[in-house]
């Protein structure tokens, strides 16, 4: 029997008693109904995972729950895989965001490409996509039972990451050009640690981009003749390569 999974702040934990904050705490009592006895696991977006009993359920109190046992990289994959993708209008990067936390993705990086639509350039606008971002993530990582949260840093441009890439990580960026590689003749036989993924936004990416991509020896790939929607390629991308990492 999978036991429900809640998050848990780990800054609520004292000795071998967890507390759930007042939103998880609602879920647990009015939505799952759960009681005192229940079994739960509550997962601290860190990569630990508590199994325990419900041992306080009132009404208007915080859920607590007792800790018989502690897990850690519940429900994680090995290598670390970093998703950069361009950011998209309306709710498409949304969906990136739920579908690649649901396929295990360490860190997300919002994407701002030179002939991308979307020019964020307002501190609070920033601050506010960080936020919807980071729940949609935290929904996600509990609807596929994981344990870790992805890190879902600022919007960035295509140049800053660049400066900051891993030299040591798999680093590939996905684009429909004669330049490209098949996804099938990239070696992932040694078992990556680290895989960084770059996916641009609805219009692609520049020649410029690809060029200075090229420069740093990033891996340009294809996945063929179809292009696919900027919300489906993402996940897509992710599925395969988990896969041909041994994760699914």
């Amino acid at each position: 029997m999978n036991h429900p999974i809640f998050f848990v702040e780990p800054n609520s934990l004292t000795g071998d008693i967890a507390e759930l904050n007042k939103t998880e705490s609602h879920h647990a009592l009015s939505v799952m109904r759960l009681s005192v006895g229940d079994m739960i696991i509550a997962v601290d977006g860190f990569g630990t995972a508590y199994r325990g009993e419900i041992v306080q359920a009132k009404k208007n109190k915080l859920v607590q729950i007792k800790i018989h046992s502690t897990v850690r990289n519940f429900g994680e994959a090995d290598t670390i895989v970093t998703l950069a993708a361009g950011l998209s209008t309306n709710s498409k990067f949304d969906t990136v965001v739920e579908k690649s936390t649901e396929l295990g993705v360490k860190r997300i990086i919002p994407l701002i490409c030179q002939k991308g639509k979307i020019k964020l350039d307002d501190p609070k606008r920033i601050k506010s996509k960080q936020t919807r971002y980071k729940k949609i993530a935290l929904a996600s990582m509990k609807q596929c039972r994981r344990s870790y949260l992805p890190e879902i840093v600022a919007p960035t441009t295509f140049e800053n990451l660049l400066n900051q890439i891993d030299d040591e990580s798999l680093n590939l960026i996905f684009h429909p050009s004669q330049k490209s590689k098949k996804l099938t003749e990239i070696d992932f036989s040694q078992n990556p640690k680290r895989v960084t993924i770059i996916v641009g936004p609805e219009s692609g990416f520049s020649d410029n981009e690809l060029d200075s991509a090229l420069e740093k020896n990033i891996i340009p790939v294809s996945l063929g003749e179809r292009v696919l929607r900027t919300e489906t390629a993402s996940p897509s991308i992710l599925a395969i390569i988990m896969n041909l990492l041994g994760e699914m």
